[in-house]
């Protein structure tokens, strides 16, 4: 496992040549199939996508990999789990329940209308879901708070959401495209 909060500790290796001996086991994917994966290189997380895995019988795995927002160049990378994570979310934190507002002041609210609900990812029960925001709360003292409806396992879209009232963390909630899985795939 990688650092304590999730963030990878060190960049990838790029392989400059591939071992042949001995020989590797190789999946190719097509456009549009790329498995999407989080690199730390130079220092920085990116986004990137894997198109090519080489897999070795002593267990060793690499994989050739480019940006995912560009035809930027193509790099081998040996798998090392402090260096990279599978799809393009941060690492997740649940989120915290949040109590109504008790305390002095007003609390700001603005509610979404049925047809124009934002879409989120939120952290719950260990694993990223897909979620829409029905309201956010601003209280006097600067904690934000997310109303907001979960999709129950395996069933997005479902009209059966679980409410959630959670205090904003980005740690927790992350805003979702149109059409795209926690993983950095298409829908």
């Amino acid at each position: 496992m990688s650092g304590s909060d999730g963030a990878l500790t060190r960049n990838a290796e790029v392989i400059d040549r591939l071992p042949r001996e001995p020989l590797p086991v190789v999946g190719f994917w097509g456009r549009g199939q790329d498995r999407a994966l989080t690199v730390r290189l130079g220092g920085r997380e990116q986004r990137a996508v894997a198109t090519e895995e080489y897999a070795y019988s002593d267990g060793r795995v690499a994989y050739r990999i480019r940006p995912a927002e560009a035809d930027g160049p193509q790099v081998r990378v040996w798998w090392d789990d402090a260096a990279m994570r599978w799809g393009w979310l941060p690492p997740g934190r649940d989120g915290r329940t949040a109590p109504r507002y008790g305390g002095p002041g007003e609390v700001r609210s603005r509610r979404w209308p049925e047809d124009d609900w934002p879409m989120l990812w939120v952290h719950v029960r260990g694993r990223w879901r897909p979620a829409l925001l029905y309201q956010r709360e601003d209280w006097p003292d600067g904690t934000v708070v997310y109303t907001v409806g979960v999709d129950p396992e395996g069933a997005a879209g479902s009209a059966d959401r679980e409410e959630l009232r959670l205090t904003y963390d980005p740690r927790a909630i992350q805003p979702r495209e149109h059409l795209v899985r926690a993983d950095g795939s298409q829908a």
